[in-house]
């Protein structure tokens, strides 16, 4: 069988334990399609995943804009420095 959706949703304030997260898992195969309702455990563990992948994009992003930035400071340092020499006593 193969996993074909895994959904976590909060239930509606209206349903029974309203406001709580539930997640389902719905695999089909040759023998059928099954559903399973997951555990609060694993709604956690993976709320934890995606919070810890998160993380790690967005220092991977900011460590690419700091390189831009420091790109961008060093080009404009060499442009100050790339002025024409002045030769004393020539206008």
């Amino acid at each position: 069988m193969r996993l074909e959706t895994l959904t976590i949703h909060r239930r509606s304030s209206y349903e029974p334990n309203g406001g709580m997260l539930t997640a389902t898992a719905n695999f089909e195969g040759p023998g059928g399609k099954i559903e399973v309702e997951l555990a609060p455990g694993f709604i956690v563990n993976v709320l934890t995943l995606i919070e810890n992948d998160a993380a790690l994009r967005a220092k991977r992003i900011a460590q690419g804009v700091k390189s831009a930035m420091n790109d961008a400071v060093g080009d404009s340092r060499l442009l100050e420095a790339d002025k024409p020499l002045e030769i004393e006593g020539t206008s």
